[in-house]
């Protein structure tokens, strides 16, 4: 697949938005601390086997219409340089590539404070499964807290929600 950053996305044939429950990426980002928003954009950039290239005289990303679609947000939404730069600005411990077993991939990299982080992707049900905790505020910063059981229900009501409109 390529992304092409002017590219509409159509899969909701109907047209309809519920505005009250649907906010544009813009308005999402805009809404995130700058802590969560340098989270996004490393577990996108870091997370992908999608890379920059030319096609038809553009330049775009290239690879699967998720990972695209993810590095196009990063870029428009995130401020996103050079994926490249942003992949050499990292070091990478180990990388976990997509098995259909498990349904993800990942990638661990050393964090500035001598930790090391897991940034991972995949079917968000199997994902939401393995989660314990959760962004306390992501619009303050990036400190998490225990996911509730009803913060689990409410998030795989939501995932269903997206899978009907093949969205997710």
């Amino acid at each position: 697949g390529v992304a092409r950053p002017d590219s509409q996305d159509s899969s909701d044939e109907s047209g309809v938005v519920d505005a009250a429950t649907e906010v544009s990426a813009a308005e999402l980002t805009s809404m995130l601390s700058a802590p969560v928003k340098d989270l996004l954009l490393k577990s996108i950039a870091l997370n992908s086997t999608a890379f920059e290239g030319e096609v038809d005289g553009e330049q775009t990303f290239i690879g699967s219409k998720t990972e695209t679609a993810l590095l196009l947000l990063a870029r428009a939404h995130l401020g996103m340089g050079p994926v490249s730069l942003e992949r050499d600005n990292a070091t990478t411990l180990q990388i976990i590539p997509f098995d259909s077993g498990r349904k993800c991939m990942g990638i661990v990299v050393q964090l500035p404070t001598g930790g090391a982080r897991l940034y991972v992707k995949g079917a968000s049900e199997i994902l939401l499964a393995k989660c314990t905790r959760t962004l306390s505020d992501p619009s303050t910063d990036d400190s998490v807290t225990t996911l509730s059981a009803q913060d689990g229900k409410t998030i795989t009501e939501l995932i269903e929600t997206y899978a009907s409109r093949s969205l997710r």
